[in-house]
């Protein structure tokens, strides 16, 4: 199916695309070149990845908030139950 490219490019210019294989990544790879080169020898084909390395990357930056938000809650959490309990010694 024809789609112009000024209708999928990001604002950097950019256009992704998906392939879906059973195959094996590493012969798909250099196909995939192959025939993008096929199509067009000057268009660069950039940061080829799987979608699950895709997918690690996007939520590594959540998944690192999260954690440092849970690790000060857990420093804090002590403090706040010692000042409302006041500062009482056995």
């Amino acid at each position: 199916m024809y789609v112009p490219y000024t209708t999928v490019a990001d604002s950097l210019g950019r256009m992704y695309f998906e392939v879906h294989s059973t195959g094996s990544i590493d012969v798909l790879i250099p196909l995939v070149r192959r025939v993008v080169r096929e199509v067009d020898p000057g268009l660069p084909l950039m940061n080829v990845k799987m979608q699950t390395e895709q997918v690690e990357e996007a939520l590594s930056e959540e998944r690192m908030s999260a954690y440092l938000s849970v690790s000060f809650c857990g420093l804090a959490l002590p403090r706040g139950q010692r000042a409302a309990g006041g500062m009482e010694r056995v």
